[in-house]
């Protein structure tokens, strides 16, 4: 299907794009450009159009990582030899396969003014 961009005029444009263009069912629109801002420091895509007050997040957020594996540094002699080396939701997740208990309560946050690093807090109570 050939179509000329020329002819389309404003929103009819944006219609398309989203319909044609952006059809992850995962893409939301974020209307604050400092959240949307954070999203991209945080690995997250983003799309930008010239003209819009908001922008698309995909949702395809991908990171780089290893196996897991035992880590170099702790040695243990019982138990199973896995560290947390790896990215905060693959240990998370890690936390969650091995405690299977309602109590488990897991905290996410971001500290640090400048380096906005996300942390995790894990406790029973």
């Amino acid at each position: 299907m050939n179509l000329d961009f020329q002819e389309i005029k404003g929103t009819e444009l944006l219609t398309y794009v989203e319909k044609n263009v952006l059809s992850m069912s995962s893409i939301k629109k974020e209307r604050s450009m400092k959240k949307g801002i954070a999203l991209l420091m945080q690995g997250d895509p983003i799309l930008f159009v010239d003209g819009l007050d908001y922008v698309y997040v995909p949702g395809a957020r991908a990171w780089e990582m290893r196996s897991i594996d035992e880590p170099v540094t702790e040695t243990t002699v019982r138990g199973p030899r896995e560290g947390f080396v790896e990215t905060l939701r693959t240990n998370t997740s890690m936390l969650r396969r091995k405690i299977h208990h309602p109590k488990l309560h897991i905290q996410q946050m971001t500290l640090g003014e400048m380096s906005q690093t996300e942390v995790a807090i894990a406790y029973l109570y």
